[in-house]
């Protein structure tokens, strides 16, 4: 199931604190992933740290802006009520709390928005808006959605980029990409077979020292048909050949549903089928053929330290 992104969950959270009584984190956290129908799998499947979940995250930021725009204040550790502020906002029945709402509705949160650096459209006509306000663009993502948003943008760039890279290279290249990365992986050592009249059989590694157990490569790299059935029994055919049980075939490109339903009905052999992303996906998480560019250490507080004993 998706999770509320965290200005979905603004408004909500306010609506419970409205009671005006004195609610401690743990309270709002349950109500809110009962409202928004979560499930403990659900959380725990989108894992953010490992003592926190993506939604605990996105109640963070929904509360931190809360208290920003004097909406809510914290009682104490832990322990947090609606202000008469907050009140008030809920009184003009706002369709949903966003940044643009709060920048509207709050001096204080345009002011600290100002001063942050942050980029919000705000709406002039409205009585408690400074005219001639310049600031522009508003976003509805926590800054740590937004760095994901941009973790995945940069990760597709990187992926056609090495895809790209591997189809400039030659099929002997690509041969060694393949046995390295399977010794990247910790399969063993490798060793490059492919030539002509190689049988379909492009590569081994050598599981153990003695060579006595072994898996067998094809690589491929296609770059405009999808993998079928047909090339995949030649590879199986191969394995027959040499009396092998365990192979590898990897190709740039995807594998035909009719490929994938061969392997698993094989009972002989056991032969894994790696296609173009998740090959580039595995070079990527092992470090091969990419370098780290910079390194960003995000800390937040752990107020549960800072909660006092039960």
């Amino acid at each position: 199931m998706a999770l509320p992104k965290f200005d979905e969950i603004t408004l909500p959270f306010l609506l419970y604190l409205s009671d005006g009584k004195i609610h401690h984190r743990s309270e709002y956290l349950s109500y809110l992933k009962e409202y928004f129908h979560l499930s403990d799998d659900d959380l725990i499947a989108q894992k953010n740290k490992p003592r926190y979940t993506i939604f605990d995250d996105r109640v963070y930021w929904a509360r931190y802006y809360l208290m920003k725009a004097g909406c809510i204040e914290q009682a104490s550790i832990g322990n947090y009520k609606i202000t008469n502020l907050g009140m008030k906002l809920l009184d003009q029945k706002p369709v949903k709390i966003n940044e643009k709402c709060l920048t509207e509705f709050s001096d204080s949160f345009r002011e600290w928005m100002q001063k942050s650096g942050r980029k919000v459209t705000i709406d002039s006509t409205k009585q408690n808006i400074i005219p001639n306000n310049s600031i522009q663009v508003v976003s509805e993502l926590t800054p740590n959605d937004q760095l994901s948003d941009a973790e995945d943008l940069l990760k597709i760039e990187l992926f056609e980029k090495v895809r790209s890279a591997i189809l400039k290279c030659s099929a002997s290249f690509f041969e060694k990409l393949v046995v390295q990365l399977l010794e990247k992986m910790g399969y063993g050592i490798g060793e490059i077979t492919g030539k002509s009249g190689d049988g379909g059989i492009d590569g081994i590694i050598y599981e153990d020292k003695l060579g006595l157990e072994k898996i067998h490569i094809q690589a491929k790299r296609y770059e405009n048909n999808t993998v079928g059935s047909g090339e995949v029994q030649s590879f199986i055919g191969a394995l027959v050949g040499v009396g092998a049980d365990k192979g590898v075939f990897i190709t740039l490109l995807k594998f035909s549903a009719s490929a994938k339903s061969y392997v698993k009905s094989l009972k002989n052999q056991k032969v894994i089928l790696i296609d173009g992303d998740k090959l580039l996906e595995l070079m990527i998480d092992h470090d091969l053929g990419v370098s780290i560019d910079r390194t960003i250490t995000i800390k937040k507080i752990d107020m549960d330290y800072f909660e006092p004993d039960e």
